[in-house]
């Protein structure tokens, strides 16, 4: 982003803050924007009580800006990034403060997401909650309250709990679509709770039918496929137990089945980056891009072969189970205990073509591109072996959680706590499957144990300033076991006996806070994170496994409400300093490619957060955001990856950015509210920035900046609401994500037209949006 493109940015978002501001403060006919009180330390409190960064989006603005889920969330809330490109459960980029997983594997991503506090663990980035009592994204590493894995930060969704005297519901249908798709979305969902036990025990029950239509479709002689479409079925219960004010407890269970097809993501050939006038470089026998990529996308060139070339059942299927039960006891003397616990099973499957190009495609003509072929390929004819990939996994995770919690009102606080946690992963592939290997199994189990301690203690030991000490104590151990069936897999190799690694960490967070009056605070405080060790998983790779990953973090903050609560602002700013970096690469030894992971060193990572929200006057409310990371690697190595050994030439790591995560992120909005003919009117408008990115990590690909324009209005009596909304108005079809191909060679047209395949050459394969919506929604409360 141009610096004149920042300054305008930034200076419109503080011209909106401070006109809001200085209107409420002058006209003193405002109304107060809304009290939010979030859980990020276990207990209810005030945002602007808690010393930490944290965006809370209220259900008021969930239904208003129709987030449906992380990709909706990730453009309003600063510095959270989200692409899943590749398929929504399979997460491109996922990080917050610039601080990247460099993974798509779910097992080791850097944000976490919890339901009421407890851990989900898998994909649970694609699940669909009911009408939820708001979220909270907690910035910067997240361990002493929250546990493994948020070492970046982590995502909290809080469910509403509903306590009515008698029954009462909600049903809501929407129906909308995107420019040039096949089909139609639509969103189906009901709601109904009633008491059970009069005052004791509610029942609350939420079902919901949702599709995304196909961009697009392919058909031959066998079938017709569809090109992203998704479709979610969800069914969600719970019991809410409260026989008295001082016992509480709320067991939930959900179940979601997902249905995926072929995603908007395709491989790029070297003749498409020349003749769409992306820049290119030659580096050694490589020809890459070297500028902004340009590609003109569109479903049309989007595909999927099966290993016969012919369509298979492509894309993703999900089947996710989840039950978790929140208990929570209050003594006489103010004491409370929590227990938080959960359980996770997810099935998967996922058939892709790498590739991701049809027969038939307005570039290429009728080359079956998603095919490779040997060195001295010159004719469509000898282009065999096909390279598609037909893999699944179980995982299935649980997690116990109980702390013990001191009074709230006096000068030391403390509270004490105990975690554990076990997952487990089994991984298929269809290419391994043989008479004596009829699963398809490749290597053995791997499972994930934690155990861990944690401590806090807070002390007011001045008027208005507070020191709290956190810490965790935890050991995990990473099991790679055995596989005596994978004997026979043709490919990717066993280990003949179980494998672990145990690691123990103290993780420390220290904070120092200072409330100059009621409605504000200052605060400064240091964080560790820590990101799960893994193992690499092939004979390629010698079963190397890769140690975890350390996130130090340094932080000051201010929050406050202003003008008689008619305006609310945070600010803060942060330097964090990554060791022992993991990063995935590529390795071809042995003439097929080989995904590993590796340690590559040290990054440093500054930056800040801004937002703001304001209430001038009676209906008008302006929010918005701004947030600046980064991140940069420190270190000066190579990776071991022969093709990014080339790419990089004489450079190393050192000055490099990682994939997929902007420096400036943000977003701004206004709502408007009235009260026409004894209606309850709303139109509004959001403006999201997502800035520029690289789509590889030698970072010559560059991926243009985004501006997205969402519109939303919606009139209603109470009972029933009839809302309307446009999201991504300026309909952008720019590249979104990018990634170099999984596979160890790239086929591509010569401009003679002979073709050519080269054992360094890679394809960059790119993600790009589903476009403009529109939709129209009702819904009905009894």
């Amino acid at each position: 982003m141009a610096s004149s493109s920042r300054g305008m940015y930034l200076g419109t978002l503080v011209w909106a803050l401070g006109a809001g501001a200085a209107a409420a403060q002058g006209a003193g006919a405002g109304h107060e924007v809304d009290e939010l009180v979030v859980t990020a330390k276990g207990r209810a409190e005030r945002i602007e009580d808690v010393a930490l960064s944290v965006a809370a989006v209220s259900s008021e603005q969930l239904q208003r800006q129709h987030i449906g889920d992380l990709r909706d969330l990730a453009g309003v809330v600063p510095s959270l990034v989200f692409e899943a490109s590749r398929g929504r459960a399979s997460p491109s980029t996922l990080a917050i403060r610039g601080l990247s997983p460099n993974s798509t594997n779910k097992q080791v991503q850097s944000v976490s997401v919890f339901l009421d506090g407890v851990y989900l663990g898998g994909s649970a980035s694609v699940l669909d909650f009911p009408e939820l009592a708001g979220i909270e994204v907690l910035r910067g590493p997240q361990a002493t309250q929250f546990g493994r894995q948020t070492y970046a930060g982590a995502i909290n969704y809080r469910t509403r709990t509903a306590t009515p005297d008698g029954l009462e519901g909600k049903v809501e249908a929407v129906l909308g679509g995107n420019r040039g798709a096949k089909q139609n979305n639509y969103d189906v969902s009901l709601t109904l709770s009633a008491p059970l036990i009069a005052d004791k025990l509610w029942a609350s029950v939420y079902a919901k039918d949702k599709r995304l239509g196909a961009m697009g479709t392919r058909t031959n002689a066998l079938r017709t496929i569809d090109i992203d479409r998704q479709e979610s079925r969800t069914f969600m219960g719970s019991l809410y137990y409260e026989p008295d004010d001082s016992f509480s407890a709320k067991l939930t269970a959900m179940s979601q089945r997902d249905r995926d097809t072929a995603p908007l993501f395709v491989t790029l050939q070297v003749q498409e980056w020349l003749a769409d006038g992306t820049p290119t470089t030659t580096r050694g026998p490589i020809i890459w891009p070297n500028g902004t990529l340009r590609a003109r996308l569109s479903p049309a060139y989007v595909g999927c072969e099966s290993a016969a070339g012919s369509p298979l059942s492509c894309g993703q299927t999900r089947d996710v189970d989840f039950a978790s039960l929140v208990a929570d006891k209050a003594f006489a003397d103010g004491y409370s205990l929590t227990y938080r616990g959960g359980y996770l099973e997810e099935t998967g499957a996922n058939n892709q073509d790498l590739y991701f190009r049809q027969t038939s495609d307005p570039f290429f003509g009728d080359q079956p591109y998603s095919r490779r072929g040997s060195a001295t390929t010159t004719s469509a004819s000898k282009l065999a072996n096909p390279f598609f990939s037909a893999t699944s996994d179980e995982f299935v995770s649980m997690s116990h959680e109980l702390r013990l919690m001191s009074p709230e009102g006096a000068d030391l606080r403390w509270k004490l706590g105990a975690f554990y946690y076990r997952e487990s992963l089994s991984s298929y592939g269809a290419v391994n499957v043989t008479p004596t290997n009829l699963q398809g199994r490749a290597r053995g189990d791997e499972e994930v144990r934690n155990l861990a301690a944690f401590a806090s203690a807070a002390y007011d030991f001045a008027p208005g300033w507070t020191l709290e000490g956190e810490g965790r104590y935890e050991r995990e151990e990473n099991i790679f076991g055995a596989c005596t069936t994978c004997l026979n897999a043709p490919s990717g190799g066993y280990k003949t006996g179980e494998q672990s690694v145990a690691n123990t960490r103290f993780l420390p967070r220290v904070t120092l806070s200072f409330k100059p009056y009621e409605q504000a605070m200052l605060y400064a405080l240091y964080s560790e994170g820590t990101k799960p060790g893994r193992w690499n998983q092939t004979i390629a790779t010698s079963f190397r496994y890769v140690g975890p990953e350390r996130n130090m973090n340094y932080e000051v903050g201010f929050k406050s409400r202003l003008w008689d609560g008619r305006a609310f602002v945070s600010a803060a700013a942060f330097y964090m300093t990554v060791e022992d970096q993991q990063f995935s690469a590529t390795s071809t030894a042995g003439g097929a490619a080989t995904s590993f992971v590796q340690n590559i060193g040290e990054s440093r990572i500054q930056g800040f957060e801004l937002e703001g929200d304001v209430q001038p006057i009676g209906g008008l409310r302006l929010r918005g955001g701004v947030a600046y990371a980064d991140q940069e690697y420190t270190t000066s190595v190579l990776p071991d990856d022969a093709n990014l050994k080339v790419l990089f030439g004489a450079d190393t790591f050192k000055g490099k950015t990682s994939i997929g995560v902007p420096k400036w992120s943000g977003s701004a909005g206004a709502d408007y509210e009235w009260s026409p003919f004894g209606l309850e009117a709303l139109v509004g408008g959001t403006v999201t920035y997502t800035g520029l990115r690289y789509g590889d990590s030698a970072n010559l690909a560059k991926l243009s900046p985004l501006w997205k324009l969402n519109l939303n209005a919606q009139v209603g009596d109470g009972s029933w609401l009839l809302r309307g909304f446009v999201r991504d108005l300026l309909d952008t079809d720019k590249v979104t994500s990018a990634a170099a191909s999984a596979t160890n060679s790239c086929l591509y047209l010569r401009s003679g037209g002979s073709f050519s395949l080269q054992p360094e050459q890679r394809c960059l394969a790119v993600g790009f949006g589903r476009g403009r919506e529109v939709g129209l929604g009702v819904s009905y409360k009894f």
